[in-house]
């Protein structure tokens, strides 16, 4: 009897050190977030960066029980808050959201106080390519229209970007080194700033990530005359067959990808947390809700992949400001 006594005291202790455990481990999981997290916005508010990001905050919340706050520090192309992210805690508290002008940023600026070693991945959530806008009082119906009109009136025409040395206005110093153009390219604070000069009528053409300002472009405000990539993703078909800077014989491929960061030493577990927080917001109803509106699905890239995306974008970058753009 006592025999059968000491047993069910080892098997009731042994059930209490398993049961212990587990509440640890729910509790180490429930851990995180404690308190609000910050997603930093490199651009002023009204850019396509903006709009993907407070979508994302909204559908994050949806799966945690803290509020996700979208901070726009803009300033320097994307410098200011991309710094700020780099001197974060590296706690999961600060995320990043960064589109192409992370890289072309890098690869244009030979100074920066950080690298992409600064930074980890967490995932990439939406591709899209970039595209040249025009007002329609301009009359430009095709990028050719253009080209044709900066060679006969050289240094006059203008090429509105969303920053100073980002992917746009990488971009812009391609085309035109290139083909031997001259004309001047005038860098905006964000995408925001950028629409309302188009629609102003303020310069020639403009370079943006599409599908920002679509809604100008179905009511006629604005005219597509080429991307930089394909864009058979974009759900109003009428653009689909927009031509690409490669069908006009222009030999590069400028697209923004969309993703999430972390300052470096952000514990794994916390990233891993992220990065699954950001997956289930992707594929929920918010972001669904939200594709309809943006008119484009998002593209999901693991942490790996978005890594070496951006190692294999910023390495294309500095080959083309090496070959065309000068400094």
């Amino acid at each position: 009897m006592s025999r059968l006594s000491k047993g069910s005291v080892w098997l009731l202790v042994l059930l209490f050190i398993v049961g212990a455990v587990s509440i640890g481990c729910a509790k180490k999981e429930s851990n995180f977030p404690q308190k609000p997290i910050h997603m930093i916005v490199t651009f002023p508010p009204g850019g396509g960066n903006d709009i993907i990001a407070r979508a994302f905050a909204k559908a994050m919340e949806k799966h945690i029980s803290q509020p996700v706050v979208v901070d726009n520090i803009s300033g320097a192309g994307g410098l200011t808050g991309t710094l700020e992210t780099v001197k974060a805690k590296p706690d999961g508290y600060t995320i990043l959201l960064q589109d192409a002008s992370l890289t072309g940023m890098m690869a244009y600026q030979d100074n920066l106080p950080f690298s992409l070693d600064n930074l980890e991945p967490l995932c990439s959530v939406y591709t899209n390519p970039t595209w040249i806008l025009t007002p329609k009082d301009r009359n430009y119906k095709t990028l050719q229209d253009f080209l044709d009109a900066a060679k006969k009136k050289p240094g006059q025409l203008s090429v509105g970007v969303a920053v100073s040395t980002g992917s746009q206005y990488l971009m812009a110093e391609a085309i035109k080194g290139y083909l031997g153009l001259d004309y001047k390219i005038i860098p905006y604070n964000g995408g925001g700033p950028l629409k309302v000069a188009l629609l102003g009528n303020q310069v020639d053409i403009g370079i943006i990530h599409s599908p920002m300002m679509l809604p100008e472009v179905k009511e006629g405000m604005i005219n597509v005359l080429a991307a930089g990539s394909s864009m058979q993703g974009i759900h109003y078909d009428k653009l689909k067959n927009i031509p690409t800077l490669k069908d006009l014989n222009i030999p590069f491929t400028f697209t923004s990808t969309r993703g999430f960061l972390v300052p470096k030493g952000t514990p794994p577990e916390t990233k891993k947390f992220l990065e699954d927080l950001i997956k289930k917001a992707s594929d929920g109803a918010t972001i669904k809700e939200f594709a309809k509106t943006f008119e484009w699905d998002p593209t999901w890239q693991d942490h790996e992949a978005y890594g070496k995306f951006l190692k294999d974008e910023l390495a294309q970058y500095k080959e083309i400001i090496k070959k065309y753009v000068k400094k």
